[in-house]
């Protein structure tokens, strides 16, 4: 004989969120008590300390032109590539190193910088609150270190670009005339020729050197590496939703048992 499944056996979803809206007390004691366990967890934590640096940087309208917001940005965003750089971020780690053992994951999550309006913050996240306070000034020592030999090299940009300018018209007059320029500084024309070729490639070095900084680009240190006044939790809001969820979750299998009427009878 072939058996049929019984229909009492099969999952009808409309009787689950029926019950739900009608125990629906229950389903805020979990998440409730679930939302306490996390913040009872979060108590437990490792306490984190955070110091805090900022760096304010500006345009110079009257060295760059006007510019639209989104080259404004750009120009922000260069400031902030060097200060957030390869070079920088790996001395930073080498150096926490040295203090304190920590996993590659552990270091990434040490440093952190986060862009304001036209200011950059440079956060150091640490358990000991010396070493997050030392690492920030050290960070904003080398951020300002390597901005000072960018903007150098994109003043020597600007400068040859100058030069280089004069050398050509130097040049063009030249070939319209055919004589010498007693007004050109290089007055031969190999000579004039090898000044653009030398000229040229001191450009390009500066370039390099510059790193996408263009000598409008202004920068101070707004405020010194600070500690700041309270520890941070990192995962507290994590731990508060997860526990939250993991009530929401055990709520709907208990009322999908039927364990209300198994632990309070079977009255609704």
């Amino acid at each position: 004989m072939i058996s049929t499944k019984n229909s009492d056996e099969q999952y009808y979803p409309s009787v689950d969120l029926q019950t739900a809206l009608q125990k629906w007390w229950m389903i805020v004691l979990c998440m409730l008590l679930g939302t306490l366990l996390g913040w009872v967890v979060s108590r437990f934590q490792p306490v984190t300390y955070e110091a805090r640096a900022i760096i304010n940087i500006n345009i110079d309208i009257a060295r760059t032109g006007t510019l639209t917001g989104e080259n404004q940005d750009i120009l922000v965003n260069s400031a902030g590539e060097i200060i957030k750089s390869y070079p920088i971020l790996s001395a930073l780690k080498q150096e926490a190193q040295q203090t304190t053992p920590l996993s590659p994951a552990e270091l990434d999550q040490m440093f952190a910088m986060e862009r304001m309006a036209e200011s950059f913050a440079l956060r150091v996240q640490s358990p000991d609150p010396q070493i997050a306070e030392k690492m920030a000034d050290e960070w904003t020592r080398l951020a300002l270190a390597a901005l000072d030999n960018a903007s150098q090299n994109a003043l020597e940009v600007e400068m040859d670009s100058r030069y280089l300018d004069a050398l050509s018209s130097c040049l063009a007059a030249f070939s319209a005339s055919g004589q010498d320029q007693p007004v050109c500084a290089v007055t031969s024309l190999d000579n004039l020729q090898e000044e653009i070729t030398r000229t040229g490639a001191a450009i390009q070095q500066a370039k390099d050197g510059a790193r996408g900084l263009t000598a409008g680009v202004n920068y101070a240190l707004n405020q010194p590496a600070q500690l700041q006044p309270k520890p941070v939790q990192n995962n507290r809001l994590q731990l508060l939703l997860g526990g939250a969820l993991l009530g929401l979750v055990g709520a709907l299998l208990m009322l999908h048992n039927q364990w209300p009427r198994v632990l309070f009878g079977k009255r609704s």
